[in-house]
Formats: C-alpha cells, sequence, structure tokens
C-alpha cells in the first residue's frame, strides 16, 4: 500500500491504528481483509490521512486502473485476484475493466 514511507520500524503507531478503526470502523477491515493493527507502519500513516472509507476505495480504484493501464501498455494482463473482493463495492466505484484485449 505504501511504496515510499519514511518511518524506519515496521509496528504501527497506537494513535494511528486507534483513528483508523474509529473512523472507517469495520469497513476497514471488509474491503482490505484484514485488521488495522496489522498493517506496517507506513501503511497505517498513510492511510490515516484519508477522512472517509469513500476517499479509500476510490484511491484503490484509481491506482488498480493506473497499474492495469500501466501493465496493458506492456502487453501483460492481469486477473480479477488483484483487487481485494469488496475493494470496489457497493459506492459506485467500478473495478478496472480486465477483459483480454485483442490485437
Amino acid at each position: 500500500m505504501a511504496n515510499a514511507g519514511r518511518a524506519q520500524g515496521l509496528l504501527p503507531e497506537k494513535k494511528f491504528v486507534r483513528l483508523i478503526k474509529e473512523r472507517f470502523e469495520n469497513e476497514f477491515t471488509e474491503i482490505f481483509g484484514i485488521e488495522p493493527s496489522e498493517l506496517t507502519a507506513n501503511e497505517a500513516s498513510y492511510l490515516v490521512g484519508f477522512k472517509s472509507i469513500d476517499a479509500i476505495r476510490n484511491r484503490l480504484a484509481a491506482a488498480e486502473q493506473e497499474i492495469d493501464r500501466r501493465l496493458r501498455s506492456k502487453g501483460i494482463e492481469r486477473t480479477n485476484e488483484a483487487t481485494p473482493p469488496r475493494a470496489h463495492g457497493a459506492q459506485g466505484v467500478s473495478a478496472p475493466d480486465l477483459t483480454p484485449r485483442t490485437s
């Protein structure tokens, strides 16, 4: 999730875990399939900056589409296994189109 983090340690700060739990409740675990306490320090510090679960969903969808676009430009196709099952949910965020390209 967080690729260019600055934290040296792996364990997230307890205040970040608490804020993520309070702010996003069970929806966080439904989207990512993990508990906030299982995040790395960099992941927790990145995600605590989001103000709503919808903002996380939208960022996740945009990242998935960008990754898919870059891979397709190199002739690589992805499977649907890349996105957690509820990530695009019923919030009106659509999953990227991953149908095979024909040339």
